[in-house]
Order: structure tokens, then C-alpha cells, then sequence
């Protein structure tokens, strides 16, 4: 949704027809980045598993990384419900791959990730 200041409703930018997997959907968004240089939105659609781009004004997404059928996974082109992503100035696209416990690096329009940096749990003797 986007609110304009002191307005009463909004609109939809993203999404809007219900939770799923098909290309007009979303499912459970949580994180999101805005690119001013190509007006769109790259949204952690958690619960598909992946990292989508949607731009402003757009009826569809297109996904950038992970799986377009909804599957999880640990592999260099799989997430596990994603939480956050970011791009840097180059187009590189970092996610924070959620139950992965990793940071995952996506160099710019490449499918396979490099884990950056990983969640190590410690347990008390």
C-alpha cells in the first residue's frame, strides 16, 4: 500500500489479489527495498520461498531469486523463507535467507547465492 501524506486510504502497488504462488500474488511479504533507479520494489516473499521485483504500476512480479513454485530449500539457488533483502549499488542483491540462519550474496543477474555470513547458535554446558 502506498499512503500519500495525511490521506485517508491508500493504493496498492504490490500484490493485492490474495495469497499464492502465481506471479500476481504474494505470500506472507515481509521485507522489502525499494530501487528508486528502476522504480520497483524487491519484496522477500517469504512463505514462496524467494526474492520477487515488482515495479511500480506493474500487474506482475519477476522473480530475481529463489524458487517460482514455492519450494524451500539450502542450496546456492534456494531460500528458506526469506525475511529481509537489500541491493548495493551495483545490483548486487543480499538476502537474509531466514531459516537458513545465513546472509546470502546474489551477484547482479546471477541464480547462485554465496553465503556471506552464517547464524551460529551456541549452546550453554
Amino acid at each position: 500500500m502506498r499512503y500519500l501524506f495525511c490521506a485517508l486510504s491508500g493504493t496498492v502497488v504490490a500484490g493485492g489479489n490474495g495469497q499464492g504462488l502465481t506471479n500476481t500474488q504474494l505470500n506472507f511479504p515481509i521485507g522489502l527495498y525499494f530501487d528508486s533507479s528502476s522504480n520497483s520494489l524487491f519484496i522477500a516473499n517469504s512463505v514462496s520461498h524467494n526474492i520477487v521485483r515488482w515495479v511500480i504500476g506493474a500487474t506482475t512480479w519477476i522473480l530475481i531469486v529463489g524458487s517460482i513454485s514455492g519450494t524451500a530449500g539450502s542450496t546456492s539457488i534456494l531460500l528458506n523463507q526469506p525475511h529481509d533483502v537489500m541491493l548495493d549499488p551495483i545490483g548486487n542483491v543480499y538476502v537474509a535467507d531466514g531459516f537458513n540462519n545465513r546472509i546470502q550474496l546474489f551477484l547482479n543477474d546471477q541464480p547462485n547465492g554465496t553465503t556471506i555470513a552464517v547464524l551460529v547458535q551456541l549452546l550453554a554446558l
